[in-house]
Order: structure tokens, then C-alpha cells, then sequence
């Protein structure tokens, strides 16, 4: 019993141990390519990755891969594009991902954006995704 109890607070204590957020990829071997920064929100977060912005709301936010963008909304909100995915980096000469701000106000970011109904724009997270019409006047953006 007291061997068992051992291993769970050691356990637990790894597991207290890991970072709340993985960190961004590294493309540090790529021509060309950036290394990645981190930079600490005012709200006392830190994010990781490329070409961070801190919004006027004090959260910082950070593109996860070289060529991303990030932009601030009306709100003071950073948006950031997620692009590496699973895939990894967009393929080499890929055309840089877009940000646009919708009637809401927010920020979108990422590649072929299309506005929707609701003031809202969709973007595909890769260069060669394109975004479908719904019936309800929204996307689906692969």
C-alpha cells in the first residue's frame, strides 16, 4: 500500500509539471525561417509562437508558424492563425494566410476567407482549403 502511494504522488507530481500549452513548432531549420518569441500578456499569460501581439484586453497571442498573422479586433482581442495542424507547415511558396475583421468585430484569420450571413469570416487553415456554403449563410472551412 505505501509502495502504491509513492508511485501516485510521484505520478502527480509529473503531471503538475507539464506545461499547460505545447509548444509551437519549430521551423527553426527551414531557409529563411524565424525563431519563435514569447512575450507575456499583461494578464500574466505567456504565449509562444511567431509574430505575438499583445491585445489592448492584455492577452497576448501568437501565429504557430513563420509566414502566420496575427491582428487586433475592435474589441482589443489578438486573433492569430493556426495553421501547422497535424500536416505541419504550409507547404514552401504557399501565399501568406489573411486576416480580416468581420461586421462583428472580430478578427479571422487564415487563407480563402468568405464572409458569412452573420457578419462572421470563415478562412481555411490551409492554402489550398476551400470554404462551402451552408443552407443557414455560415461556411465550413477544412
Amino acid at each position: 500500500m505505501q509502495r502504491r502511494s509513492v508511485v501516485a504522488l510521484g505520478l502527480l507530481a509529473l503531471a503538475s509539471c507539464v506545461p499547460p500549452q505545447a509548444p509551437p513548432p519549430d521551423y527553426s531549420g527551414q531557409p529563411g525561417a524565424q525563431p519563435t518569441e514569447c512575450k507575456m500578456g499583461s494578464d500574466g499569460q505567456q504565449a509562444c509562437g511567431y509574430h505575438c501581439m499583445m491585445g489592448s484586453d492584455g492577452h497576448t497571442a501568437c501565429a504557430d508558424t513563420p509566414n502566420g498573422r496575427c491582428a487586433m479586433g475592435s474589441d482589443g482581442r489578438v486573433t492569430c492563425t493556426q495553421l501547422a495542424g497535424p500536416a505541419g507547415a504550409p507547404p514552401p511558396g504557399s501565399p501568406p494566410p489573411e486576416c480580416r475583421m468581420g461586421s462583428d468585430g472580430q478578427q479571422y484569420c487564415g487563407y480563402n476567407c468568405r464572409m458569412g450571413s452573420n457578419g462572421r469570416f470563415y478562412c481555411a487553415s490551409r492554402p489550398d482549403g476551400q470554404c462551402a456554403l451552408n443552407s443557414d449563410g455560415t461556411f465550413a472551412c477544412p
